[in-house]
């Protein structure tokens, strides 16, 4: 899970045209560390979450999802009679 922070930069990143964006993956669970990397646009897959809602999921492990907001609690099964 990353976000896109921008277009490639050819000044930057010479041989790189626009079907390349820079992308940031923060890490779990200080999200203000990550990786850098550049990728091909392509090879994105858009999620349909928000920032805070992909925040969520990055700091919690992916526990807290949009979905279900925690551990599912174990339910012991029904007792054979």
């Amino acid at each position: 899970l990353g976000y896109v922070v921008g277009a490639s930069d050819s000044d930057l990143f010479p041989g790189l045209d626009s079907s390349y964006v820079k992308m940031f993956i923060p890490t779990t669970p200080n999200i203000t560390t990550g990786f850098f990397i550049i990728v091909k646009r392509d090879q994105i897959t858009p999620i349909d979450v928000n920032p805070q809602e992909a925040f969520k999921i990055i700091i919690s492990a992916g526990v807290v999802t949009p979905e279900r907001t925690g551990p599912k609690a174990y339910v012991p099964p029904p007792e054979s009679s």
